[in-house]
Formats: structure tokens, C-alpha cells, sequence
């Protein structure tokens, strides 16, 4: 079992909480303390909960968990669009590296159940 701050999908989460946290220092003060805050708050979540998962047998509902708040996550970022608190441009970077998140913990889930289902 690898450690898990060496897995890619903590890397890649450890980067979207980097850009999180750029991102909302410039949020308008009304953005940064609700939807900002929240979503470094999640991102922390989901560093956990890969930690988590990585250390115990039972990964599939820990990795439910990290999925619900990967797509809590994404709805925030998207809701940062739509306000026009961060362009599409930026935006952009985001969603590419939300992408390979969602795949990673969701590849990682199918199979921890397709080794359940063989037991």
C-alpha cells in the first residue's frame, strides 16, 4: 500500500486546494467568506478522506463520501462562474484538474467493488 501523499489523486487534490486557496484570496469579500471558505473547507475534506480510504479495508463508502464532496466541489466552482466571481478562463484549469480527480476516485471505487463483489 503506497503511502497516500504519494498517490496521484492526492497530488492532484493537493493542487486544486493550492488554486482554491489563490483563487478565493480574490474573491469579493461576500464570495470568499461563503463560497470561498466552504470550498477550501471541502477540499481539506477530501484530503482526508483520501488518507482515509488509503489506510482502510473498507474504501468503497469512504470513497462515496469523497465523491459527494468532489461533486459539491465542482457545483461551488461552477456557482463562481455563473456569478462571475472568476472567469471561464480560469475556470478552465480548474475543471481540467476536477476531471482527473472524478476519474481517479471513481476508477478507484469500481474497483475496490469489483474486489468485493469476488469474495
Amino acid at each position: 500500500m503506497a503511502l497516500s501523499h504519494e498517490l496521484p489523486i492526492y497530488r492532484d487534490t493537493m493542487k486544486l486546494l493550492s488554486l482554491t486557496i489563490e483563487k478565493t484570496k480574490c474573491y469579493p469579500r461576500f464570495y470568499r467568506y461563503t463560497v470561498g471558505e466552504k470550498m477550501v473547507n471541502i477540499n481539506l475534506d477530501m484530503l482526508s478522506l483520501i488518507y482515509r480510504a488509503n489506510s482502510s479495508y473498507e474504501k468503497i463508502s469512504i470513497l462515496s463520501d469523497f465523491l459527494d464532496k468532489y461533486n459539491l466541489i465542482t457545483m461551488l466552482y461552477r456557482i463562481s462562474v455563473e456569478q462571475h466571481v472568476i472567469t471561464e478562463r480560469q475556470y478552465a484549469v480548474i475543471a481540467l484538474l476536477l476531471q482527473q480527480i472524478g476519474k481517479q476516485a471513481t476508477s478507484w471505487k469500481v474497483y475496490n467493488e469489483k474486489c468485493a463483489n469476488r469474495k
